[in-house]
């Protein structure tokens, strides 16, 4: 037996009464089959829910994990109450699901955690998706060095944050005639959502105009690195602009 705690990221429904589930624990993506959770009359039902925390009892079968029983601890109800922090929930899931297969998520639990809290509080979902996106690509290996120009390694200036090379770059280094140079605030940002703790998570909204176009290049930069296209992001822009 295998008691595990954790947030259900993805569950789909399988044959008649089951569905494949799959939980973001404190150590890795755990996916088992729940028998029998789609009858209304499941005493697991709920506890198996898309972007619902529980604690599960598994055991090995001859296919992978099933499940025994659950135990609900939270439903973040408030989170699922607009459309706007519904397509957040999606978009976490999702980051989930293709960026930490085969991960450890000791790192990016509390974010996750901390994330779904924030959002049920009706906190920005726009600073929420940056910051545990940021803290994703750095836990797997592919976070943007913010501490010093990524040429030459010196502290100080930086002109513009240059993904192909994986970080800033200071004046002495910075080709203008390949990148725009960056605003002042743009910078603060990017260097903000890869360096914030989780105790400081929350604790400051991040400008919506540059946000978003920093969102947008954090997409196409784990499209370029990681092949992985995160699909949700023509949404979650639409829906954070008109919001």
């Amino acid at each position: 037996m295998i008691e595990v705690e954790g947030i259900v990221v993805k569950n789909t429904p399988f044959r008649d009464n089951d569905a494949m589930v799959t939980i973001l624990s404190e150590n890795r993506l755990v996916p088992f089959l729940a028998r029998g959770v789609m009858k209304p009359t499941s005493k697991n039902a709920s506890s198996v829910q898309i972007h619902t925390k529980g604690r599960y009892v598994l055991y090995n079968g001859k296919e992978g994990l099933f499940l025994k029983n659950a135990e609900l601890i939270q439903t973040y109800p408030h989170a699922k109450q607009t459309l706007t922090c519904l397509t957040s929930l999606g978009f976490l899931c999702e980051i989930n699901i293709k960026l930490l297969v085969d991960e450890d998520t000791s790192r990016v639990y509390p974010f996750y955690c901390k994330a779904l809290e924030l959002l049920e509080k009706e906190f920005d979902p726009l600073t929420v998706n940056i910051i545990y996106l940021a803290q994703v690509l750095k836990a797997i290996g592919y976070g943007l060095n913010v501490d010093e120009c990524q040429l030459c390694h010196r502290r100080g200036p930086i002109a513009v944050v240059d993904y192909r090379a994986g970080g800033f770059i200071c004046p002495n280094c910075f080709d203008g005639q390949e990148l725009p140079p960056n605003n002042s605030t743009k910078l603060k940002i990017i260097r903000y959502i890869f360096k914030v703790d989780l105790e400081r998570f929350g604790q400051a909204v991040l400008p919506k105009a540059e946000s978003i176009e920093v969102l947008k290049e954090l997409f196409d930069f784990v499209k370029d690195h990681t092949t992985v296209d995160l699909k949700s992001f023509s949404l979650i822009e639409k829906i954070l602009k008109l919001d």
